[in-house]
């Protein structure tokens, strides 16, 4: 693996660290700002609303700029929402805060895959990807890790104190990096209507659209249960910490998948490994609305 790719995977580590600290917290949150289940979980919507829209604009400049600028300017949205969370005493700048921090999220990810894509040989691409989630897994399961430890020592808020500084000098470190020189895509070719009626048939057919709602419905279930899973874990008695060094064991399982999707991929294809992801993600979902007992 070559020098940029490792760069644009430590890029994602540090931009995932915050992904899940945001509804780990909801219980917290709850009790501190003295809010209903309803007013707190607008600290997991709001955000990913924020997110959803900044998703084109993200595109846009993509197309524009280098992967090495927007990167940059990932990490010092990421770091600079996190040290603006961190002294928060409301709630509705806390929304404000986390609501920054989503803005990072598309703008490392539209400009890092697809320089992750450039990087790899389409024979290894499955297991570049592998690697490269496996290391934003990683960055959720520390930033859910650091968490616990502060939330049991010096409060929650030292969280994003802590990996405010470390995530602004690695945006640093990618603006003066010689391995990320990438020409901007400035140059226009002349498409006729046959050639976008092509791209629309592509955009609109109906795998795609297939593949899309499946996505969809994995990520409602997936965002539902887990925004409110420290929540139950706390009501069922466990300690705020507890219940989030709990949900950390998440993204660590989330590193073993990754690497091992990859591999996968290369091996049985990118199609099958996704139906074999999507009924496994559909078993996990069905088993959970089953158990009652927490350990399970």
């Amino acid at each position: 693996m070559e020098k940029p790719f490792w760069l644009i995977c430590v890029t994602h580590m540090l931009v995932e660290i915050n992904l899940l600290i945001q509804v780990a917290l909801i219980p917290v949150i709850t009790r501190e700002f003295n809010l209903s289940l309803l007013e707190a979980s607008l600290v997991a919507t709001v955000p990913s609303f924020v997110q959803l829209l900044i998703n084109i604009p993200s595109g846009y400049l993509a197309d524009r700029f280098s992967v090495k600028h927007l990167l940059f300017v990932s990490m010092l949205i990421e770091g600079v929402s996190g040290l603006l969370v961190s002294q928060t005493t409301s709630f509705w700048t806390l929304v404000l805060g986390i609501s920054m921090l989503k803005i990072s999220s598309p703008l490392y990810h539209i400009s890092g895959l697809s320089q992750v894509g450039k990087l790899s040989k389409p024979e290894h691409l499955n297991r570049s990807m592998g690697i490269h989630n496996a290391l934003g897994s990683l960055g959720s399961a520390v930033g859910i890790v650091s968490l616990a430890i502060f939330l049991s020592t010096l409060g929650w808020r030292w969280t994003y104190l802590f990996w405010g500084f470390p995530i602004l000098a690695w945006g640093l470190i990618i603006l003066t990096s010689p391995h990320l020189q990438v020409e901007r895509r400035i140059e226009k070719k002349e498409t006729n209507k046959r050639d976008e009626l092509q791209k629309w048939s592509l955009i609109l057919s109906s795998g795609f659209l297939i593949f899309l709602i499946a996505i969809a419905v994995r990520e409602v279930g997936a965002t539902g249960s887990s925004t409110f899973m420290t929540t139950y874990f706390v009501n069922r008695n466990l300690s705020e910490s507890t219940a989030s060094l709990i949900f950390g064991l998440g993204p660590f399982v989330g590193i073993a998948g990754s690497l091992s999707g990859g591999y996968l991929g290369d091996r049985a294809g990118a199609r099958k490994t996704l139906n074999s992801t999507i009924i496994g993600c559909t078993a996990s979902l069905l088993i959970l609305s089953l158990v009652s007992h927490v350990y399970f």
